[in-house]
């Protein structure tokens, strides 16, 4: 169902056409300290494909990424540690299909995230296969769900610029590996 090389995501919740990343509007400090709790992947686990290319995207570009099966230790209580990586969190991403709509799990982690009342931004809900079903629950329905898009290539990964400036990953994104970051 899934070809790697013919994916297709939009970064624009992380990155904006101009090379900035709206949770740090002093981008290019932060692309200089690479901070912690960037962004919490909520996602299906039936849809991880999905949010592991999404993931090593994101990490490319500087960011801390947070993905349960990567960064959830043997014997951690893993409730606790999503709620504590909720609440860190500087973007909650929820990839939202008919895997996550049916999920209790992913049902737990935006109901908490909604609970931090952080601010407009934090939660950025997307979509991947078309028409957006089933439809968001009430509470999340006050979010704007972005159709996202990439076409990915591990090539043009491997050549994400290494200088540490997120304007200038930015445009190679777009430029190089056709991403669409309106």
């Amino acid at each position: 169902m899934w070809s790697a090389h013919h994916w297709r995501f939009e970064i624009c919740h992380v990155v904006q056409r101009e090379g900035r990343c709206p949770a740090y509007p002093d981008h290019e400090e932060h692309a200089k300290m690479y901070g912690k709790d960037d962004v919490f992947i909520s996602y299906s686990r039936k849809d991880s494909e999905v949010a592991r290319t999404f993931k090593t995207v994101l990490e490319g570009t500087g960011l801390d990424v947070f993905l349960d099966v990567d960064d959830i230790r043997s014997g951690q209580l893993w409730e606790e540690e999503l709620k504590r990586r909720i609440e860190r969190a500087k973007i909650f991403q929820i990839f939202w299909s008919a895997n996550y709509s049916q999920s209790e799990n992913c049902k737990q982690e935006w109901e908490y995230a909604l609970k931090q009342n952080k601010d407009e931004g934090y939660i950025r809900p997307v979509f991947w296969q078309k028409p957006l079903t089933p439809n968001p629950p009430e509470e999340l329905n006050k979010f704007n769900f972005k159709y996202v898009e990439l076409r990915y290539s591990p090539l043009c990964l491997r050549h994400l610029p290494k200088s540490g400036d997120l304007g200038r990953t930015c445009e190679f994104l777009r430029d190089e590996c056709l991403f669409n970051l309106e």
